[in-house]
């Protein structure tokens, strides 16, 4: 009998997003660095070989500039307690046509 293959236990790929932290423009190089588990200087220089050749290294940075989300400091989560770190309390007045402060 064989023996099953192993499969390495390695993370799960991190969702492609533009930290707001180490970035030198807008953060596209560093998250895609981080996405693609390789050095963030390898994807800068890609980006910039790229624009020198044939300017794809400026439409790809600028294309995923616009479609990459920003990374949330923290996630929101639903309900009272993301409502109360907006500002938005729930109204505790008589009134019950009132139901919230913001």
């Amino acid at each position: 009998m064989s023996s099953p293959a192993l499969v390495p236990d390695t993370p799960a790929r991190v969702a492609l997003r533009r930290p707001t932290e180490g970035r030198m423009i807008a953060g596209v190089a560093s998250g895609l660095a981080e996405h693609l588990r390789m050095p963030v200087g390898v994807v800068r220089t890609t980006f910039v070989v790229l624009s020198f050749l044939s300017g794809a290294g400026l439409l790809a940075y600028g294309v995923l500039w616009v479609l990459v989300p920003r990374q949330r400091e923290q996630e929101e989560s639903a309900g009272l307690e993301a409502a109360s770190r907006r500002g938005c309390v729930p109204w505790s007045g008589p009134s019950a046509v009132r139901t919230t402060a913001c």
